[in-house]
């Protein structure tokens, strides 16, 4: 994983996709961005594991991620695939509970990551965001 520098208007831009945030004004989209870091994963690249007590919420501005957990007896679950223009990690942000899966990269990925205080002054502070969940 690497972490990148993005130029501001071009950080907008990106994050304009996120079906979420497609209802923002370029003022609320710049004040996302602003809390935003970003984050580069490789095809197989795991981002976030099952039970892990990280709690930022992402944001995929470009590429596919799986969402997976192991059963009992070892073998992989999907639970779905995400793409470009969707968020994952909001319920983690939003209850503090643990990961409830792994995500791994499907495929080159950007996103961008917000910690979960800030995402939760997001979703209180605006109502239409609020609402898709």
């Amino acid at each position: 994983m690497t972490t990148r520098n993005i130029p501001a208007e071009r950080a907008n831009a990106m994050l304009s996709v996120i079906k979420e945030f497609q209802c923002l004004s370029h003022t609320d989209i710049e004040m996302v961005a602003a809390a935003c870091q970003w984050h580069r994963y490789e095809a197989g690249n795991e981002i976030v594991r099952y039970h892990d007590h990280t709690n930022s919420a992402f944001f995929i501005v470009q590429g596919e991620i799986r969402v997976m957990y192991h059963g009992l007896l070892g073998q992989e679950v999907i639970l779905c695939d995400l793409s470009t223009g969707e968020m994952f990690g909001e319920l983690t942000a939003i209850d503090g509970y643990p990961r409830s899966a792994t995500v791994v990269a499907r495929t080159s990925i950007l996103l961008a990551s917000m910690h979960a205080l800030d995402f939760q002054n997001l979703i209180y502070s605006n109502r239409q965001i609020a609402e898709s969940f």
